[in-house]
């Protein structure tokens, strides 16, 4: 069968030969140019001069089809492109939403402007917390092996503030707990206990908890669990500007040098939350293979040189801002006396219960009456 040219209700059409008709499948016509008929037409016109026009008339409806694909083809692009993009903004306002202005920067709260949310929910609605303990004194209870000389039952007493870290709780429940790093490497009887307020960084709400009697993963969720306070966090040490950020710094990235450690974020949030003393406990600021925590857990060569070299550097941050700290009233304590950590005054364990026991009024619980508190008898205050 040879090509044909016709009419058709009034329309032309053209009947391709078998050759032609794949050179022009009507898949390739995505905008429907292009009729063709399913049977051929004999022509009156001078065969040869027909042919002719047949294959003119071929080779323009080729060329529209194939403009036709190539602008669907632009179009499918155009579209995936604006996909690409929106995706890319939304991932950009979620980094946003978990860092701050700044993934390294804080942005230093300044004299005409409000203070800045600083804790959050998990689905990031402001929290204030702000000086919930105000003027009062805290135990930091740290890592070092040193914890385990503390008698940890004068810090049970009623009156006693402790705060955390990672998995010092393994050792010691206290009443706060810090983490910085992925919530898997932590205790899941931390995170699942309502009667300790926790912090962690904001970017870590969705991430799943890990069962270390069992040894598996579960399905809970940091965000499924009680008493959980979030914030953003920078990587950019600051001296001047560490206590007033709008985000927690918890040391440097190594584009900056390196050198990260929970400690900071927990003296920041100490501050935060109207603390005005920290004694430090189990602070030894150096690390063997043979001392290296107050709880079960290995360290290799590299991990321990690692730990080594950021405890120097803290001795160096801690020295700039321990001017900064005190011109605000803010005041820190080493109860280790052998600790490498130079930067803060040493301060017995014993002598620490004492000044923290005055704040509280070295109330004898077995004494303290409740007969008559509910009578209206009670004198003038």
């Amino acid at each position: 069968m040879q090509c044909d040219l016709g009419l058709f209700g009034g329309r032309p059409y053209i009947a391709l030969c078998a050759k032609c008709a794949r050179r022009v499948a009507p898949q390739d016509d995505p905008s429907g140019a292009l009729q063709i008929a399913s049977s051929p037409v004999v022509a009156e016109d001078d065969e040869a001069g027909g042919l002719d026009s047949i294959q003119q008339g071929t080779d323009e409806t080729s060329a529209a089809i194939a403009s036709s694909a190539a602008s669907a083809r632009r179009r499918q692009r155009k579209t995936k492109m604006r996909a690409d993009r929106s995706q890319a903004i939304d991932r950009h306002d979620d980094q946003q939403a978990r860092w701050g202005r700044q993934r390294d920067e804080g942005f230093r709260v300044g004299r005409f402007l409000q203070p800045a949310p600083l804790l959050f929910t998990a689905d990031h609605h402001p929290l204030w917390l702000g000086d919930m303990y105000r003027g009062r004194s805290a135990f930091l209870v740290c890592g070092g092996p040193s914890f385990k000389l503390v008698d940890h039952a004068r810090l049970r007493q009623p009156g006693i503030l402790t705060m955390g870290l990672n998995n010092s709780a393994k050792t010691f429940r206290p009443t706060l707990w810090v983490s910085v790093d992925s919530p898997d490497h932590f205790l899941r009887s931390v995170w699942l206990d309502p009667t300790i307020l926790k912090f962690a960084p904001i970017c870590h709400t969705g991430k799943r908890l890990f069962d270390s009697d069992s040894w598996r993963w579960m399905t809970t969720t940091v965000r499924d669990c009680p008493s959980v306070f979030y914030y953003k966090r920078n990587e950019h040490f600051q001296a001047k500007q560490f206590l007033w950020e709008d985000t927690i710094n918890w040391g440097n990235h190594t584009r900056f040098g390196g050198g990260r450690s929970v400690m900071l974020p927990a003296i920041r949030l100490l501050f935060y939350l109207g603390v005005r003393c920290i004694y430090l406990l189990g602070a030894d600021f150096s690390m063997d293979s043979q001392h290296r925590y107050h709880f079960e857990q290995d360290r290799a060569h590299g991990a321990i040189s690692g730990n080594n070299d950021t405890y120097r550097k803290l001795n160096v941050w801690f020295k700039e801002l321990r001017e900064l700290f005190e011109a605000e009233q803010f005041f820190i304590f080493n109860c280790n006396g052998e600790s490498r950590l130079e930067a803060f005054d040493f301060v017995s364990v014993d002598a620490a219960m004492t000044r923290v026991s005055s704040e509280w009024g070295h109330i004898d619980l077995a004494r303290e009456r409740t007969a008559g508190l509910y009578d209206s008898e009670k004198g003038k205050p």
